[in-house]
């Protein structure tokens, strides 16, 4: 009966896995994830200051529908008050206008972020220039009108972009050209 286990034993664990399996390739069904794209990559085309972009939502089922013209490049090395310097060199501002054309439309200064030519982004500055862009609600027919701030080392204009982020989604809704590449 000895002699009889081992062979059970070993019966019973070749039923249990099966015989050897020689490895194939397996082919994945699913797709490769995509290379990561650089942050300039991923915007879409910059228009020249002065430019009127037209978007148009559908958020939740409500639609709506906005014009943005974003102008008037300033750059500063101090505030309207002057002792609070920018603490990475200069200030820059570009005018912001934003039309409701239909629906309504939740300005938010935060939307805008100042992207180098070499892909480093830069969010809005609060409290360093007069006619800050408030945020606000508009409604069809309604406009308003205020400036966004950057805090950037001096020069980092040169091939810069405004662009205006879209929260609902993966790129932007448009960008802005501040000056051409030297």
């Amino acid at each position: 009966m000895l002699k009889t286990l081992p062979m059970i034993v070993t019966l019973a664990f070749v039923a249990a896995c099966g015989p050897p399996v020689t490895p194939i390739n397996v082919i994945s069904a699913e797709p490769e994830p995509p290379a990561e794209q650089s942050i300039i990559d991923s915007r879409p085309p910059a228009m020249p200051l002065g430019t009127s972009l037209k978007v148009q939502n559908n958020i939740y089922g409500q639609t709506s529908a906005y014009t943005v013209t974003v102008s008037d490049l300033v750059a500063a090395t101090t505030r309207y008050s002057e002792f609070l310097p920018p603490d990475n060199g200069e200030y820059v501002s570009v005018k912001v206008e934003i039309t409701c054309d239909a629906g309504k439309y939740n300005v938010n200064p935060l939307a805008f972020q100042l992207v180098t030519a070499d892909g480093i982004a830069h969010e809005v500055t609060y409290s360093a220039i007069e006619d800050e862009l408030d945020a606000a609600e508009l409604t069809t027919g309604e406009k308003t009108v205020g400036r966004v701030a950057f805090d950037i080392p001096p020069g980092d204009e040169k091939g810069a972009t405004v662009a205006l982020k879209n929260f609902f989604a993966s790129a932007d809704s448009g960008a802005w050209r501040l000056t051409p590449l030297p």
